[in-house]
């Protein structure tokens, strides 16, 4: 199995939601980690309980390597079904965890029995999660596609590429710039980077992947996000070269 990091250059432009929506259509069975070390969003979403979580996993780093088994001890699901180690409560508290951080990404790569997706929130130098981002079998920006975003994606990739790390790029909506605009766009910053594809704008999908109420047959048949998070999704498991399969989860 695999491990596919997401991540932003600067601001919100959605990283979460994007991670949501793969996880719900992923072709196989997904775990989806909140690796962001300024916190979490999903348990307060979903009124999910406070523990298990990031921190409580933590709490089993400080006495020795993390084991698969370790991870899933640490899992709970949103009410449609998608698994997820929901994160920090608090940005403070990632520095308690500095062993966590140098061990969860050996652990998250030991998974065999589903692919998993870490929302490693907003990369910047020194980020407590270098360390996922570095052993990750794949590395997606998420931007929306304004001028000022494709600046900060082209700096961003150009600091992963010094770490050894190549990044692709996922859009979100298409204004006012699409896919072909965006690569030329950071070719002309010098970085040639795969802009893999590009995930709806639709505030209504977005709404009820954190967690709003509405209608789920509408959700699952006709959002936006959710049809373009599908054909994301399989194009990024041919990058990963996985196998397909049966059906994914939903939230």
């Amino acid at each position: 199995m695999s491990v596919l990091a997401l991540a932003s250059a600067k601001g919100a432009p959605g990283v979460t939601t994007a991670a949501v929506a793969l996880g719900a259509v992923w072709p196989r069975r997904a775990l989806l980690v909140e690796g962001d070390p300024a916190g979490g969003d999903l348990a307060a979403r979903f009124h999910l309980p406070p523990e298990p979580n990031l921190v409580s996993l933590g709490m089993v780093a400080r006495r020795g390597p993390l084991a698969p088994g370790d991870v899933w001890n640490h899992v709970q699901r949103l009410p449609r079904g998608l698994e997820v180690v929901t994160g920090l409560r608090a940005g403070d508290q990632a520095r308690g965890l500095g062993r966590l951080w140098s061990l969860l990404p050996a652990a998250l790569a030991r998974v065999d029995d589903a692919d998993v997706l870490v929302d490693c929130g907003r990369l910047g130098p020194e980020t407590p999660a270098e360390g996922l981002v570095r052993q990750a079998d794949l590395v997606v920006l998420v931007t929306r596609p304004t001028v000022e975003g494709v600046l900060h994606v082209a700096s961003r990739l150009e600091a992963l590429g010094r770490l050894g790390v190549a990044g692709d790029v996922v859009l979100i909506g298409e204004e006012p710039f699409g896919r072909a605009g965006v690569r030329d766009a950071l070719a002309g910053e010098g970085v040639m980077a795969p802009v893999r594809g590009v995930l709806a704008s639709d505030r209504r999908g977005a709404a009820m992947l954190a967690g709003q109420p509405g209608s789920t047959r509408w959700l699952e048949r006709a959002s936006p996000l959710v049809r373009s998070a599908r054909s994301l999704a399989a194009d990024l498991l041919d990058v990963l070269t996985l196998a397909p399969a049966p059906q994914g989860t939903w939230v």
